[in-house]
């Protein structure tokens, strides 16, 4: 099993509801990846310093058939071009967003994620970085060892 951090820029547009109808705007999303935290993909908007951190688990199903509730929905979408994938996030401050991204890539980069740690195996690297830890020493007040 691979440790360590992944992430990838992709270029999605970012879908805005107005007065003048529906206009679209381009926006670079970083999407990482974290051993230490094999459940959740990160989506960093740079544009507006914004991250999500969404269930691996959602974006892969997202890919497949239309998944999620609330706050966060992924579904996927034949198009013209090609797949796209629409990402829909919702902080109960502002009308829902819409973004869109290539299927492909985000598809390519959940399968990096799967070789970093494959699915099902998630509570197995939680356990082993929490066997690692030094609670002695933590309870002390000294640095975490092993982790």
């Amino acid at each position: 099993m691979t440790l360590g951090r992944i992430s990838q820029t992709i270029t999605a547009h970012h879908h805005l509801i107005g007065e003048d109808g529906v206009s679209s705007a381009a926006i670079e999303i970083v999407v990482a990846y974290a051993t230490d935290d094999p459940y959740s993909v990160q989506f960093h908007f740079r544009s507006g310093s914004v991250r999500w951190f969404v269930s691996r688990d959602l974006v892969i199903s997202g890919l497949e058939a239309a998944s999620g509730e609330g706050d966060v929905r992924v579904s996927t979408h034949g198009t013209v071009g090609g797949d796209t994938t629409i990402l829909t996030l919702n902080n109960h401050q502002d009308p829902p967003a819409d973004f869109t991204l290539g299927a492909y890539e985000l598809m390519s980069f959940l399968q990096l994620t799967e070789q970093m740690v494959p699915l099902g195996a998630e509570t197995r690297r939680v356990q082993r970085q929490i066997e690692r830890i030094d609670w002695t020493r933590l309870a002390a007040g000294g640095a975490e060892a092993g982790g």
